[in-house]
């Protein structure tokens, strides 16, 4: 089932948030589109449809005695007389699902050949082809090709390393994974408690998180009796948790932990919630935080940041804002005097769409916009960097140097007087 919606403005709205489940138990797709004129629909039946699907999938986890599952998010549908065993009515390549752990005990053994082990066994149906004698031969009787649906099982098995430090421990984590876990989270919190909770909730996690690892860093000097002035927020002693900071400031500027956005576009926030639900955790991140390009002469720079300051001092006349659902190019004046409008089929930019789009389940809608000519509200919203127009009631409205200073004042005051 691919269960599609367009936002209307008709006196009975559609409501996408009595359907967010329908996906998960049907394994189809909620789409929204902004109007019948700007619906990306065909293309994103066909990028459905050219998907190879496991059908009626079942997912068994087992863990080593020292844990055990806690919880489980995603599009899972767990079994009401078997522990730990969730069923799928369908599953393609970019579902994503996540489970959460606990120990059962003391924790995990110092022993090496006793390592944290982790068994995944997934049985699925699937329509392949079926293999003839003519084929084998290599004949062609121009017949159509026969397809019977098979049964498949996969287990997959992984053993890990536990953590020596604090440091090794961060090391090891993934900034894209880590948010996508959080997201899931919180989305929970709303439903239960609210908005404001979910937020405060978020901002003390990151505070806790910032505070720990600059612990772990500064252990030594805190010992002997000194302080930390300066709180580390980048995490430059652990690259792979180096991209988190701006994703977590891109949650509470973000859609799915905004009050306002829920009373005025309740359908957005359902379609944004049940599309959250089973992201891959890299297009989950470009869906909080977009990715910002510039181009000029046919050369592109990525990764500027979200405002005008850094676009300004950035070389590049041609502006691209991928936010995973909509992809903006914004061709300033200077651009529009030297660049061709619209950009060229086979050009820089249109490659750059075209690729995103067969990278990902998600279709993206492109919109391209001039600087004086097409409104530029569209392309300014993306710039999460600057003050918000519209606030969610956290110090992240106010912009994200004036929120990365508070945010530091805040891991100072827990150094201070750590746990």
């Amino acid at each position: 089932l691919y269960a599609t919606a367009a936002s209307t403005s008709s006196a009975e709205p559609f409501d996408l948030r009595s359907m967010r489940r329908l996906p998960e138990l049907t394994g189809g797709r909620l789409r929204l589109y902004p109007s019948p004129g700007e619906s990306n629909a065909p293309q994103d039946v066909f990028a459905a449809l050219k998907e190879p699907v496991a059908l009626n999938a079942t997912l068994r986890m087992r863990t080593s005695n020292e844990f055990d599952v806690s919880g489980v998010f995603g599009g899972l549908v767990e079994d009401p007389r078997y522990p730990h065993l969730y069923h799928l009515a369908a599953c393609g390549p970019h579902a994503c699902f996540a489970f959460d752990f606990k120990f059962t005990g003391s924790g995990f053994s110092r022993e090496p050949e006793l390592k944290p082990t982790v068994q995944l066994a997934f049985r699925y149906e699937v329509f392949a082809p079926v293999h003839r004698k003519a084929e084998a031969e290599g004949e062609d009787k121009g017949e159509g090709r026969e397809y019977a649906m098979q049964r498949r099982l996969r287990v997959y098995t992984k053993q890990f390393p536990v953590a020596k430090s604090a440091l090794d421990l961060y090391e090891g984590a993934d900034a894209h994974a880590t948010i996508c876990v959080l997201v899931h989270k919180l989305a929970r919190v709303v439903e239960d408690q609210g908005f404001q909770e979910a937020r405060a909730l978020c901002e003390d996690w990151l505070i806790n998180l910032l505070g720990e690892y600059n612990l772990s860093l500064n252990r030594r000097l805190l010992d002997q009796g000194g302080a930390v002035e300066n709180p580390e927020l980048d995490f430059v002693e652990c690259k792979a948790l180096q991209p988190l900071l701006p994703l977590v400031y891109g949650l509470l500027r973000g859609t799915s932990l905004s009050a306002s956005v829920f009373a005025q576009d309740p359908d957005r926030w359902s379609f944004l919630r049940s599309c959250f639900a089973s992201l891959p955790p890299k297009d989950l991140s470009c869906a909080l935080y977009p990715q910002l390009s510039t181009f000029s002469n046919n050369r592109g720079y990525r990764r500027v940041p979200l405002s005008w300051r850094h676009l300004n001092e950035n070389e590049g006349v041609i502006y691209m804002a991928d936010a995973l659902f909509v992809v903006v190019v914004y061709y300033t004046r200077e651009a529009q005097q030297t660049q061709e409008w619209p950009p060229p089929h086979g050009g820089l930019i249109r490659r750059e769409i075209e690729d995103l789009g067969m990278a990902r389940s998600v279709q993206p809608r492109a919109v391209f916009l001039r600087e004086g000519v097409e409104d530029g509200r569209v392309f300014e919203e993306l710039l999460l960097d600057e003050p918000a127009k519209v606030g969610t009631g956290s110090s992240a409205d106010f912009g994200y140097d004036e929120w990365r200073a508070e945010l530091a004042k805040e891991v100072a005051d827990f150094l201070a007087s750590p746990p």
